[in-house]
């Protein structure tokens, strides 16, 4: 009896650290490595080369961007449609993004 009184503060001790271990091993088997699809990042040499980099990063990100003004922008036209004169379907003070959900 008395060595279970010794042992059961001893696992109560145990068990957060236990079950750490027991969760890294389960993530490991599960493939939680890095994000699948992730661009394999090599450090860049030189500051030039860095610099080209990060301009090819920009150009993506405003191609994207005008993608999606344009999309946004014939979504707005199409859904407003105007009766005489006055706009329909936009309420003042409203972002267009929750309007859309509505």
């Amino acid at each position: 009896m008395e060595k279970v009184s010794v042992l059961v503060p001893m696992l109560v001790f145990l068990a957060c650290p236990l079950m750490m271990v027991f969760c890294l091993f389960g993530m490991s088997r599960l493939g939680g490595g890095p994000a699948r699809g992730a661009e394999p990042h090599e450090p860049v040499r030189n500051p030039e080369e860095r610099v080209f980099v990060l301009q090819r990063q920009l150009q993506a990100i405003q191609d994207e961007l005008a993608v999606l003004q344009a999309a946004e922008t014939r979504t707005h036209r199409d859904e407003t449609a105007t009766e005489g004169g006055k706009s329909v379907g936009v309420v003042p003070g409203v972002p267009d993004a929750i309007q859309r959900r509505a």
